[in-house]
Parts: structure tokens; sequence; C-alpha cells
């Protein structure tokens, strides 16, 4: 099985005002575009402003784990609590649009990413017992 494309091994550099800010992948909850700028909030509740758009994340966090769940978010399915109607809540109680066009496939891709998670899980137990 390759689960590396479960869980993006890659460390994102995005351009902040400040420098270059270094990322874990795994930490963010969300990405929301507003004007040209990309705001990354990560599982602690800090919220990054970049200078990338939005379509350049969508380039380097990859499906099943990240999902384009409107025009200007992308979810990271490790937090997707449910979805309710035309939203998806996070952990924390956030809500983030769900676009209508993108709901069926967003139910997919969460399915699968469960799913691969899973497995990911049993090969790792299995492989350190």
């Amino acid at each position: 099985m390759n689960a590396g494309k479960l869980i993006p091994e890659t460390i994102l550099h995005v351009k902040t005002a400040k420098g270059i800010m270094i990322i874990n992948p795994l930490e963010v909850l969300y990405l929301e575009a507003k004007n040209k700028h990309t705001f990354v909030y990560l599982n602690n509740m800090v919220c990054i402003e970049t200078h990338h758009l939005l379509k350049w994340y969508g380039e380097k966090l990859l499906e099943p784990q990240f999902y384009r769940c409107h025009n200007s978010f992308i979810v990271n399915c490790f937090y997707i609590g449910y979805t309710c109607g035309e939203s998806i809540i996070l952990d924390k109680n956030i809500y983030i649009p769900l676009s209508r066009k993108r709901k069926q496939q967003c139910k997919e891709n969460l399915i699968r990413f469960k799913f691969n998670y899973t497995a990911k899980l049993q090969y790792y137990s299995t492989s350190l017992a």
C-alpha cells in the first residue's frame, strides 16, 4: 500500500509580510482566500496571512487529505467533524461553506480519506507489533 499521499510529507514554505514561513501541513485546519491573499488557519487557532493564491495551495496540498470545498476554502479532512447542509463543521465548531456543486464530491473525498486513513493506521499498527 502506498500511503505516502495520505498525509503530505512536504513542508510548506509560504511567503508572508515578514518573510518565508515554514508550515507543517498536518497543522493546517483550513485555508481561506480573501482578495489576493490566503489566510492559513492552524489547529492552534493561529491565523497566517500569506501572499500565495488559494490555487497555489491546491497544487501543494493533495487530496484526499485536503479538499477544495468552495471557491474560497480548502479544508483538511482530518479535522472535519461532519457536514450539515451546505456547511462543513470542523473540530472546534468552525463552520466552513460547502459549495452545492462540490457537495457530492466532498462526500466521496471524505469517505476516501477516512478509508485511507484507517488503512494506514492498521498498516502501521501491524508493522509495529
